[in-house]
C-alpha cells in the first residue's frame, strides 16, 4: 500500500449500519488504485482511494504487474 486518501463527507455514529463499495478505478504498469465509498442508506458519507504497488520480494522495489493480475483487475473495472 503506497497511498491512502480518505474524504469524510458526513458524520456517522456508533452503532449503525453502512454499506461499503469498492472498485478498481485505475491500473498502471506497477500499481493499481481501488476507490471506496461508505454509504448510510442512499447517502455517501465517506469516499477513499488506495494505491497498491507490486513489490519484488527479493529487491523490495516496485515491479511490473503480471499480465494475469492486469487482466483480473481490468475485469473488476468493468463490473
Amino acid at each position: 500500500m503506497a497511498r491512502v486518501e480518505i474524504d469524510y463527507r458526513r458524520e456517522l455514529h456508533w452503532p449503525g449500519a453502512v454499506d461499503i463499495g469498492s472498485r478498481v478505478v485505475a491500473i498502471g504498469q506497477r500499481s493499481y488504485v481501488i476507490g471506496q465509498g461508505i454509504f448510510r442508506g442512499d447517502e455517501c458519507v465517506t469516499t477513499g482511494r488506495t494505491t497498491l504497488v507490486m513489490i519484488d520480494r527479493e529487491t523490495r522495489k516496485s515491479a511490473p504487474l503480471p499480465q494475469l493480475y492486469r487482466d483480473v483487475l481490468a475485469s473488476l473495472m468493468q463490473a
